[in-house]
């Protein structure tokens, strides 16, 4: 009891510690920092370009099932099962390439846990409550940084055949209300996972540019 005791104070102590650094280190980057220039926009641009291509088809296929045009429907959604087949590896490129060049930089911005609020499948949700939990025990950005990432870059392709199998299946039976509710959840969390990845991108991009102004003055 004593051992186990004294392990769970450790724990509190480190979350501790790490939430007071993080509060003072993000004042520091907030100071510094002025956006990541066209290198994030473009790249966001890009992202969400796919993203749209695809939702709306969605969308054009849940008005013609609203008006029980089924064969529209399943045309539609057919269209954006194709779309997010076709980009399925943008997001994981970009995810791997993130890794690395968080590496490249010699200190890192502070980042949010991942948020389950922002999830609606329930399966997400706790995949963020882990994040949460452990981000708060961690005590550098970098390791933070590092365990965001490496969640993301299951979620991401896992959450991508989720919407895929669900699109399928919504397809196999258009009359089906669940299979379209499923769908929209699906969709939703492939929407925030895209967003935290780009939260992610922005964070080692940020980090960099930090670093590229700092190399001069360091001379």
């Amino acid at each position: 009891m004593i051992a186990l005791l004294a392990l769970l104070g450790a724990l509190l102590f480190m979350a501790l510690v790490g939430q007071r650094d993080e509060a003072t280190t993000r004042r520091h980057w907030e100071t510094l920092l002025d956006g990541t220039g066209s290198a994030y926009s473009e790249i966001e641009e890009r992202v969400l370009h796919e993203r749209r291509m695809a939702e709306d088809s969605f969308r054009v296929a849940e008005v013609a099932w609203a008006v029980e045009s089924l064969d529209e429907a399943t045309r539609f959604l057919r269209v954006g099962a194709n779309i997010v087949a076709s980009c399925a590896d943008t997001l994981p490129a970009l995810l791997r390439n993130m890794a690395l060049l968080s590496r490249q930089a010699s200190a890192i911005a502070p980042v949010e846990p991942i948020p389950g609020a922002a999830f609606q499948l329930r399966r997400l949700r706790t995949l963020a409550g882990i994040n949460g939990a452990l981000h708060a025990l961690l005590v550098t950005a970098r390791q933070r940084l590092a365990l965001q990432v490496r969640i993301l870059r299951y979620a991401v392709p896992a959450s991508t055949r989720w919407l895929l199998r669900a699109a399928h299946q919504t397809m196999e039976a258009p009359t089906d209300h669940e299979r379209w509710g499923h769908l929209s959840e699906v969709r939703h969390d492939v929407g925030a996972l895209t967003d935290e990845s780009l939260k992610s991108l922005r964070v080692v991009l940020r980090s960099l540019a930090v670093m590229a102004q700092a190399a001069p003055a360091a001379r």
